[in-house]
């Protein structure tokens, strides 16, 4: 192999090297231009304001203002069916999240709420569709158990019907936190819960067979 050869293969060796180089420097600013972590993100969801980002492991309180609304939690759907979490409460991620302020129109919100699978059943809260962001009123709040299909009656503290498979179905409506003067009724046939309240409620409906 003559010295031209030599000084040739030297050449392209050198070339392949840089090449190479500058290939790994342009993948690591490519790697520096990306975040390390994006945070979750709280959006006010007809509150004043935008969207905010941070990386914290506990729901924040509050973070805008909504004029005649009281904030109730943090929720991963904007409609509030989704998973809530209350401020303080340990958030599964860090990073990653949409989480969307609840708002309630009410003196006190719902603080817990929840509700077991029923037929065609229905409930309001002071003439409103019942949900985890019903306002509460500041005294004497009805909640109402009506239904297009069914016929209900009072049973003790609980409101009972026949489904269409021929069993009785009991509704029980427990409330819970900052509530007093909790009573049951039927008012023209309408199962009515009525009860005051001083602060943040829990609400729960559970259905079993009778």
């Amino acid at each position: 192999m003559n010295n031209k050869t030599l000084a040739g293969i030297a050449v392209v060796v050198v070339v392949v090297i840089v090449v190479a180089a500058a290939a790994v420097m342009m993948n690591n600013n490519n790697n520096n231009d990306q975040p390390a972590t994006t945070g979750n993100t709280y959006y006010p969801n007809g509150a004043s304001g935008s969207a905010q980002t941070l990386v914290n492991s506990e729901a924040p309180n509050s973070l805008f203002t909504y004029s005649g609304h009281n904030f109730v939690c943090w929720n991963t759907s904007a409609d509030g069916l989704g998973t809530s979490y209350n401020p303080g409460d340990t958030l599964p991620s860090t990073s990653g999240m949409s989480l969307y302020a609840i708002w309630t129109t009410g003196s006190y919100g719902i603080d817990y709420y929840s509700v077991g699978s029923t037929d065609d059943i229905e409930y309001t809260l002071n003439g409103s569709t019942l949900g985890r962001s019903s306002g509460v009123n500041a005294g004497t709040n009805t909640i109402t158990v009506t239904s297009a299909s069914y016929t209900l009656s009072l049973s003790g503290n609980t409101f009972t019907y026949t489904n269409s498979h021929g069993y009785t179905i009991a509704i029980t409506v427990t409330l819970s936190e900052n509530v007093s003067g909790v009573s049951y009724s039927m008012v023209n046939g309408v199962a009515t819960v009525t009860f005051t309240a001083t602060g943040d409620i829990g609400i729960s409906i559970s259905a079993a067979r009778a």
